[in-house]
């Protein structure tokens, strides 16, 4: 179970990261002229972009995404992630042809998406990277050949977990 404030860290995370994605995507649409911009911010276009996050951050919490332990997961986890910022695009799109605002242009969106999959998904594989490769690092194998060996049965997930923690600990070498 993680912690509430790792929680909260990764909503907020994700609800800055989809402002910024938004924002990033209206200026690269419009070649990072100001004007465009700035045109783009004062209309409801803005607001259709903004309201997509709510989608997304339900979608997250559905699919339990929050609750995942990034260190360990898994390619089932990236790809949770990665519908949830397809499905947050589908969503932008949708609202945008319901309430008749496509001025902005196809581009924004598919800008967009591009840029909350790389934004939403990398610093989760950072984490997972990181871990391993700091765990790699300081828990070196036993050279001296003093190993136990060690069959666990069953448990799903939860073994794969165990397993990953006894490979990496050195204190379960012994």
């Amino acid at each position: 179970m993680k912690s509430k404030s790792s929680i909260l860290f990764w909503i907020v995370y994700d609800v800055m990261v989809l402002c910024v994605c938004i924002l990033l995507s209206v200026l690269v649409a419009n070649n990072f002229s100001i004007d465009g911009f700035m045109s783009c911010i004062k209309g409801k276009e803005i607001f259709v972009l903004i309201s997509s996050i709510v989608p997304h951050l339900i979608v997250m919490i559905c699919t339990h995404t929050y609750r995942v332990l990034w260190q360990y997961a898994a390619a089932y986890d990236y790809i949770k992630l990665s519908l949830a910022a397809i499905f947050n695009s589908v969503f932008l799109i949708v609202t945008a042809v319901v309430i008749n605002e496509l001025s902005l242009g196809v581009s924004v969106y598919i800008i967009n998406l591009l840029f909350s999959l790389f934004f939403v998904v990398t610093p989760r594989l950072a984490v997972k990277l990181y871990v391993k490769l700091y765990d790699s690092h300081i828990n070196k194998p036993d050279s001296r050949g003093n190993e136990r060996r060690v069959m666990i049965v069953g448990a799903g997930e939860a073994a794969q977990i165990l397993i990953n923690d006894i490979t990496r600990n050195k204190s379960f070498s012994n």
